[in-house]
């Protein structure tokens, strides 16, 4: 498994791209920023996007994901609490505690 981190905004936000080294599937957490240097960096490691994950509905959390989503054709994850306030693409996959996302090996 790799993680890479991406930082972006003022506030120094995290995004992590999260891989599978054997099957080349991913999931992108919090994509809020940078969405060129996140589609860069799936596309020169030959990755696919599973899922995009957003950890709660600030904008700086979810700002990029209808690019990525349109990029990768991942699907968009998050609690049940916070997706109902995340639009544009809106969530696929309700997340409650407990629940695992498989995504490679």
């Amino acid at each position: 498994m790799t993680i890479e981190t991406i930082i972006y905004g003022p506030l120094k936000n995290n995004c992590y791209l999260i891989s599978c080294d054997i099957t080349q599937k991913a999931v992108v957490i919090d994509p809020g920023g940078r969405s060129k240097e996140i589609l860069r960096m799936i596309k020169e490691k030959g990755l696919t996007v599973k899922y995009i994950i957003n950890t709660h509905k600030h904008r700086d959390h979810t700002g990029v994901n209808g690019v990525v989503k349109e990029a990768t054709g991942a699907l968009i994850a998050a609690g049940a609490r916070d997706a109902a306030d995340i639009k544009n693409p809106a969530v696929d996959r309700l997340l409650k505690e407990g629940d695992v996302i498989t995504f490679g090996n």
